[in-house]
């Protein structure tokens, strides 16, 4: 059984596809405390497929797996994603590399989201995806350093230089254009886009 809280179509709110019409299938549950968002409402695999097969009818222009974390649920997940009406992009937390490896083959796009005390996870995550569509997504917060978001562009530099960076910004904070321009010493393609309300 998978923990779903909502299967709908909606605007992408974050990220480098914001703004885009997707199909959102958001999981319940989370391995990091402050992206859990209880338990959902309890789908058998066959009723997720109806529900999402339905919802596909609205015309979104991928099915966008997020949350929570989806590869918790990875093992009711990986038989359905074969009979997916739409492309599917996926939003992690980038904590589970090996997890993230066994749904890889059925994912299009990717979505990295980078959590501080999850670095290794993160580097082991983002070297699966070499040469996938994908970006590195970066909250920051009114107190993240300078010093963090540099520290991050090196590290990525060395990895995959090329790949885009989303640096989404806290209403607090002020000094969005100064953690770009430190990004940049390092990286090609970094933007600044706060996740947005409707």
């Amino acid at each position: 059984m998978l923990q779903i809280t909502a299967v709908k179509t909606d605007i992408q709110r974050r990220g480098l596809y914001a703004g885009q019409r997707q199909l959102l299938i958001e999981f319940a549950l989370s391995n990091i405390a402050a992206e859990n968002t209880g338990e959902g409402q309890t789908y058998a695999p066959e009723e997720l497929l109806l529900a999402v097969k339905t919802e596909a009818k609205r015309k979104g222009e991928v099915i966008c797996l997020t949350g929570g974390e989806p590869l918790l649920q990875i093992n009711e997940l990986l038989p359905l994603l074969e009979s997916m009406p739409l492309p599917l992009y996926l939003e992690t937390n980038a904590t589970l590399p090996e997890r993230l490896a066994e749904i890889k083959p059925c994912v299009s796009l990717f979505c990295l989201k980078y959590t501080p005390d999850y670095q290794k996870e993160f580097l082991e995550s983002l070297a699966l995806t070499q040469g996938d569509e994908a970006f590195a997504l970066l909250p920051v917060a009114k107190d993240t350093p300078l010093a963090e978001v540099e520290n991050l562009a090196k590290l990525l530099a060395a990895v995959r230089p090329d790949l885009p960076v989303v640096i989404e910004p806290a209403a607090a904070v002020k000094n969005a254009l100064a953690l770009q321009t430190v990004a940049l010493r390092y990286l090609k393609n970094v933007r600044v886009i706060p996740a947005f309300k409707i």
